[in-house]
């Protein structure tokens, strides 16, 4: 495809949930996605799925930084001189448990994936988004999916929580910075998302391991809760909406809070004093009933 009026956008981590679902509607709306997957079985899925006009499979991982050169260069190719008009950090993972007991290796590869990788990505995409004085592109926007947890720390998930908080330091230093280039950067913090990141390790099984330790009980309780909960999670397509919509809006806020019961979940957790919203956590992962929010 080589029509230099068409709209590209890279989105990372399209195989499943945000990414999939943000892939579906960019490209119903004539935008061509480029797409990073992490191997050729999702690759070729992906591109039975869309076909090959409007989707072009990267496959790489965010970690990987000679996949990602390579990735670079067959964007670059396949542009031929134009530009990306955005550029989504979807791709993420989710590490839990309390931290006295979490594996500085597991850490380590939260903190790798979630803020570094988000840094090769946009390292390695930043010239196609106007940040290359030898392409004449307009300016693009970047979207840096961030959580609820890059605002307020929840036990048990403190990794994820953690490389949100990064995340979203970064993104606003990022914003900063690039504004020598009119590249802007917008934080999309969804509330808990029906997604497969927590279904790649689920969530009781990643806790079975921490059942001897202090916290065995809450962690317990904790999982059937959150198992319960799950049906009343967002979509990831309302998210991909969100997205799509964010991405088109010509003056976008810096961040934006997609939580249900936003009072509750969003507001009040920022305006209580510290001691007080602990209280509020701890008595709430204590209780021995559950229902469903």
């Amino acid at each position: 495809m080589e029509n230099q009026n068409i709209k590209n956008i890279l989105i990372t981590g399209v195989s499943s949930g945000i990414g999939l679902e943000c892939a579906k509607i960019f490209i119903s709306n004539k935008y061509r996605v480029f797409g990073s997957i992490r191997n050729n079985k999702d690759a070729e899925r992906l591109s039975r799925i869309f076909g090959d006009d409007f989707f072009i499979p990267l496959i790489f991982d965010v970690r990987d930084e000679s996949a990602l050169k390579d990735s670079a260069d067959i964007v670059r190719k396949k542009l031929n001189g134009s530009g990306l008009d955005c550029l989504v950090n979807n791709a993420g993972i989710a590490v839990s448990g309390p931290l006295m007991h979490v594996p500085i290796a597991e850490f380590e590869n939260q903190l790798n994936v979630n803020v570094l990788g988000t840094m090769r990505v946009t390292q390695a995409f930043l010239p196609f988004l106007g940040a290359c004085p030898e392409l004449s592109n307009k300016p693009g926007k970047i979207i840096n999916i961030s959580s609820v947890s890059g605002k307020i720390a929840y036990p048990f998930v403190g990794p994820y929580a953690a490389s949100k908080h990064a995340l979203e330091a970064v993104s606003n230093i990022f914003r900063r910075e690039l504004k020598v280039y009119g590249i802007d950067v917008i934080i999309i913090a969804p509330g808990s998302v029906e997604t497969p990141i927590w279904e790649k390790e689920p969530v009781a099984d990643m806790f079975k391991k921490y059942a001897d330790t202090a916290w065995g009980a809450i962690i317990k309780n904790l999982a059937t809760k959150i198992k319960s909960r799950q049906k009343n999670y967002l979509k990831a397509e309302y998210i991909a909406q969100k997205i799509w919509n964010i991405c088109n809006k010509k003056r976008p806020a810096a961040r934006y809070s997609i939580v249900k019961n936003y009072i509750r979940n969003w507001l009040l957790p920022h305006i209580i004093p510290p001691r007080l919203l602990d209280y509020f956590i701890i008595r709430e992962i204590s209780k021995e009933k559950h229902e469903s929010v």
